[in-house]
């Protein structure tokens, strides 16, 4: 009977040791989760992300949650707002109220919240199309990433832009232009080292972002570069023919608000 009780209290001993064990595993994986999707680790882990893709995509292998990934995307686009609203208005040197300046911030806030499943939605698409088996979130996962290396250039090419201004390029003033004259406005506008700068960044950006996301595909979707490269080119076509539509659709329900659209670029 007493030997019964000892090796009861032994066997409960070895229980609560082992749950306690348990417990503070999951307070350090918890711990070290918090601390890999802190705000402050990510700028740290920036340069990772731009310049090693293949170990910032290891070290992000275990994430399996959408809320910090997203959280830190909206956090960074907003920085980018913030600090493009603020120039813009100091250079335009343009006054909006309270309400505008609300508005404006709030906007921000859905539209950084909506683009990642957006844009991984499309894309989502194409890897089903080509096989891939692996879920939404490994779709999200580095399509997100793929967007906060966007996100880094757009910010980049802003201040250039302000630091090195120079007159755009507008779709209205090479339709209104004969072939000679369209020649000319290119002429001028490439003569612009600004302008330059401007077209450099923009095809770094689509690049960098683009094998960055062929990367990420084929790592977390388990698909071949080549596969991940269609599957994304697919999302591209089928996302531009949803906007086209969308936009012949809305035309369609309303035509006039476009004619005053027009009347007003005009």
């Amino acid at each position: 009977m007493k030997k019964g009780v000892k090796k009861s209290l032994e066997t409960k001993e070895v229980k609560d040791k082992i749950e306690e064990k348990s417990e503070k595993e999951d307070k350090s994986q918890n711990k070290s989760h918090n601390q890999s999707h802190s705000i402050a680790n990510f700028f740290s882990k920036s340069k990772e992300m731009l310049l090693k893709p293949d170990k910032f995509l290891d070290s992000i292998e275990k994430e399996s949650r959408y809320q910090p990934i997203l959280r830190t995307f909206v956090i960074l686009y907003l920085v980018y707002f913030i600090l493009m609203f603020i120039i813009t208005i100091a250079v335009a040197k343009d006054s909006m109220n309270i309400y505008q300046i609300i508005q404006s911030f709030l906007y921000a806030i859905i539209i950084s919240a909506i683009i990642p499943f957006l844009a991984s939605g499309f894309v989502y698409l194409g890897v089903r199309i080509f096989k891939g088996k692996q879920g939404f979130f490994n779709v999200f996962k580095p399509i997100t990433y793929a967007l906060m290396i966007f996100i880094f250039y757009m910010l980049i090419i802003f201040l250039f832009a302000v630091i090195i201004p120079f007159n755009p390029l507008t779709a209205d003033s090479l339709s209104s232009a004969s072939q000679e004259q369209a020649m000319q406005i290119w002429k001028d506008y490439i003569s612009q080292p600004g302008a330059i700068i401007y077209l450099i960044l923009n095809i770094a950006s689509l690049i960098h972002v683009f094998i960055f996301s062929i990367k990420g595909i084929s790592k977390f979707q388990k698909m071949t570069k080549s596969k991940s490269a269609f599957a994304l080119i697919l999302s591209a076509i089928i996302a531009f023919v949803v906007i086209v539509l969308l936009t012949i659709i809305s035309y369609l329900a309303n035509p006039e608000s476009f004619a005053e659209i027009q009347s007003g670029v005009a």
